[in-house]
């Protein structure tokens, strides 16, 4: 190997390095196992930072009913609790927590309370919790993959942490209580790699 192609290697190398130090990630990545409420494994999501910002989503489930299901990522890092409250509410603005009501309650009083939600339909911007919904086949099984622009990797890693949860009905978008995606069926705590 000569001097030149000696350097331009290190030079390449260390240029690779700082790229991923200089995002603030690294080369941090995140896994969510979805589990429902008697603990069985019934999906999995896995997270990367984008190097333009953001987060890309790969989100893999099986076992459910077709139909059309809201998921969210949430506040905390914990599923445990009755509905998976410990999960906190749906990852908010800027602040990151959203008032608590919406997705802050567990199962089934999720649908009921709260309407701080963004209601992107009426034009008001998404929060980073907000994803599109699944639309879940007549096999019960999907995997689809999102980019999640406005979802901060440093979110997922801060000292609570981050969850993923599945709800048993569709969000409309609109922000209106009881049309955000209802009970929560099923949770993920992510983890990094």
């Amino acid at each position: 190997m000569t001097k030149l192609q000696f350097r331009c290697s290190t030079a390449a190398l260390l240029l690779a390095l700082a790229g991923g130090a200089a995002n603030g990630h690294g080369a941090e990545a995140w896994d969510a196992v979805l589990k429902n409420a008697d603990g069985g494994e019934v999906g999995r999501v896995e997270a990367a930072p984008m190097p333009s910002g953001g987060v890309h989503l790969k989100i893999t489930v099986s076992g459910f009913e077709p139909g059309v299901k809201a998921i969210h990522v949430h506040e905390i890092g914990d599923c445990s609790g009755e509905g998976f409250a410990a999960a906190g509410p749906h990852m908010g603005g800027a602040g990151h927590a959203q008032a608590a009501g919406s997705h802050a309650q567990p199962a089934a009083a999720d649908a009921s309370v709260g309407h701080d939600h963004a209601a992107v339909v009426s034009g008001d911007a998404a929060h980073p919790g907000d994803l599109p919904n699944l639309h879940l086949p007549e096999s019960g099984a999907l995997t689809v993959e999102y980019f999640a622009p406005h979802l901060a990797p440093a979110m997922l890693s801060d000292a609570d942490g981050a969850s993923i949860i599945m709800h048993a009905e569709a969000d409309d978008y609109s922000g209106v209580a009881g049309r955000q995606g209802g009970a929560r069926m099923a949770c993920g705590a992510f983890e990094a790699r």
